[in-house]
């Protein structure tokens, strides 16, 4: 049953790739950038970005990997749909120079259950994803999952 439900979040934010492709968030850049500046990045600023290993839990349009690129050591970026993947992927390459698009990594994975070492990243955030993940236990793994991975003192 739940599975179901993974497949059907899965599915409709795969298919929520579609309308990007016709219409761009940046055209509409100062309702956007003004409102991931007064929440997200107030946050993020905070944190300190600068030269640190940076998960990002639930990629869709890569705003943010893009807007810290330059600051990051490296910036790993999964979801569960492998549209989503691709499309981040080819927005930050159209937009970012080599030098930075190669600190950038897309990768398909479960929040639930993630490809990394323990302790690796420096700081693990999620923005506007782990609310969709369906079923308290998958959640709580996800939130387990991101505690695993960042380093201790990490944020």
């Amino acid at each position: 049953m739940q599975e179901d439900k993974q497949e059907v979040v899965k599915n409709a934010f795969g298919r929520n790739v579609q309308k990007y492709l016709g219409n761009d968030p940046r055209e509409n850049w100062w309702y956007y950038q003004v409102s991931k500046v007064k929440t997200d990045y107030r946050l993020i600023n905070y944190i300190g970005l600068r030269d640190k290993i940076v998960l990002n839990v639930g990629g869709f349009f890569p705003i943010d990997e893009v807007f810290f690129a330059p600051r990051v050591k490296e910036f790993y970026s999964i979801d569960i749909s492998p549209e989503v993947i691709k499309f981040a992927k080819g927005v930050a390459d159209f937009e970012l120079p080599q030098h930075l698009s190669k600190k950038l990594h897309f990768q398909i994975a479960d929040a639930a259950d993630l490809p990394f070492e323990d302790n690796f990243f420096d700081v693990s955030m999620s923005f506007s994803t782990l609310e969709h993940i369906p079923g308290e236990n998958k959640r709580g793994k996800a939130f387990g999952e991101m505690a695993r991975v960042t380093k201790r003192g990490g944020r």
